[in-house]
């Protein structure tokens, strides 16, 4: 990882702790930072380590932080450290650096999955409202429109839904939209009564699907050996007292 090869040294200083330390064969491990292509997402537990680590980062000659492309968001509770002045913003050499309530990356918001997915709704209806004309064809079966349907309609609504964090009510209003939207698709009425099974036929439900997303992601990340998501994907549970030899472990639930 880029911070990693950079300034090994501030890691545990400023990085957040992920595992606790249980022993000296297994010290705690910290995560400092996220990275894909050419960005760069930087993890801190307080305002006063997180300009360190961002300087350090800005002073060495591999990375280029522009000031017009960084932006910070406080997440949760911010625990200063005892004696330290916690700095009121973050600044790079350009400037101070711009805070924001959320942050939009790869077209998915970072704040609430709730919010991403209720951004996902207009969307996904602009996108069945558009092929109108397709969806009133008459020639065309409903075996059809479903195929269809899912990679022009269900892949809007269920963008980024690998990572989402939901509770039942959000899963019983996903699948809730998924059922409206197929229904506009087959130009079926809600007089007609028709059940679910006859609805959707052959293809999963919302909730299905993105089940079997999450599944999907969970094994790409365990294949990446030089990553550390590999190590986060199975959950350990070290509570209470631990017996001897070797403890379970245990699937995160999706």
């Amino acid at each position: 990882m880029m911070c990693r090869a950079l300034i090994p040294e501030l890691i545990a200083e400023c990085g957040i702790c992920v595992t606790p330390r249980r022993s000296s064969l297994n010290p705690a491990y910290y995560l400092s930072d996220l990275d894909f292509a050419d960005d760069i997402a930087l993890l801190s537990r307080n305002m006063s380590t997180a300009q360190k680590i961002l300087t350090a980062v800005e002073k060495s000659a591999i990375l280029v932080v522009a000031l017009t492309k960084t932006e910070y968001m406080v997440c949760g509770e911010v625990t200063a450290d005892v004696g330290v002045q916690e700095p009121v913003t973050l600044c790079i050499d350009a400037g101070p650096i711009a805070k924001v309530d959320d942050f939009r990356y790869l077209d998915g918001w970072l704040e609430s999955s709730d919010d991403d997915f209720r951004l996902r709704v207009p969307q996904a209806w602009q996108a069945c409202n558009s092929m109108w004309r397709v969806w009133k064809f008459p020639i065309l079966s409903r075996d059809c429109k479903r195929t269809l349907f899912q990679p022009t309609v269900g892949t809007v609504l269920l963008y980024n839904a690998e990572t989402w964090t939901t509770t039942r009510a959000l899963e019983t209003y996903i699948d809730g939209i998924y059922t409206r939207l197929l229904h506009k698709a087959l130009d079926v009425s809600w007089q007609q009564h028709m059940t679910n099974e006859e609805l959707y036929g052959k293809i999963p439900s919302a909730m299905h699907q993105l089940r079997e997303r999450r599944l999907t992601f969970a094994g790409h990340c365990y294949q990446c050996e030089d990553q550390p998501v590999k190590h986060l994907v199975l959950w350990e549970g070290r509570a209470g007292r631990m017996l001897r030899g070797h403890a379970n472990r245990s699937l995160l639930p999706v």
